[in-house]
């Protein structure tokens, strides 16, 4: 099982750097995977980065995400990452966090 931290985000904000450091601090976990966009907050900071991905690089994701492995997003990204797998056709186990209180109101999904 590999886990991934799906944030792709060009902004220096409060998940991104959560997010950031969630991945430096199992920098020694080789089944920990950063999902983010080119030029984005984790790439630009360790750009040679292997275990970073981008998110635009289809080929890549189909290959390394499985059904069994687990994918971190914030709850804003559902969205996003929802349409994103189904092109890809792929079916991981995706686990959402709410970071922001904003998040958790009902009128934030209206």
């Amino acid at each position: 099982m590999k886990i991934f931290i799906y944030h792709p985000s060009l902004f220096l904000g409060g998940a991104s750097v959560l997010f950031y450091r969630i991945f430096c601090f199992g920098k020694n976990l080789t089944n920990l995977y950063f999902i983010d966009c080119d030029g984005g907050f984790a790439h630009s900071r360790s750009p040679h980065e292997s275990r970073i991905l981008m998110c635009d690089d289809h080929e890549r994701l189909k290959n390394e995400i499985s059904d069994d492995d687990v994918v971190i997003c914030v709850s804003s990204s559902i969205r996003k990452i929802k349409s994103e797998f189904e092109l890809l056709d792929l079916n991981p186990r995706v686990l959402i966090w709410v970071v922001h209180p904003y998040e958790a109101s009902i009128r934030y999904f209206k």
